[in-house]
């Protein structure tokens, strides 16, 4: 799956890379001929992850931001 740069809202704003597959880990999951589909219902509404960088920052992710990433990569495979 895709990786998502996203700024902690800490002082400094570090710039955090989310893997959605570990992100999405404990989420279910259906493997449909050869593509992994997550159910966008079992999708928190927002994920609080703390920041790799710094004490303060605190990642905050969307369900709108997940779920728009899953659809780009899904476009990207498809005209490969």
């Amino acid at each position: 799956m895709a990786t998502i740069k996203i700024r902690c809202n800490g002082k400094e704003k570090h710039v955090n890379e989310i893997n959605l597959d570990t992100l999405l880990a404990a989420s279910p999951t259906t493997v449909y001929r050869g593509t992994i589909q997550v159910n966008p219902d079992t999708i928190p509404p927002r994920m609080i992850l703390d920041c790799a960088f710094c004490t303060t920052g605190k990642v905050i992710i969307e369900k709108l931001i997940i779920l728009e990433n899953l659809n780009r990569e899904e476009t990207d495979e498809r005209e490969k």
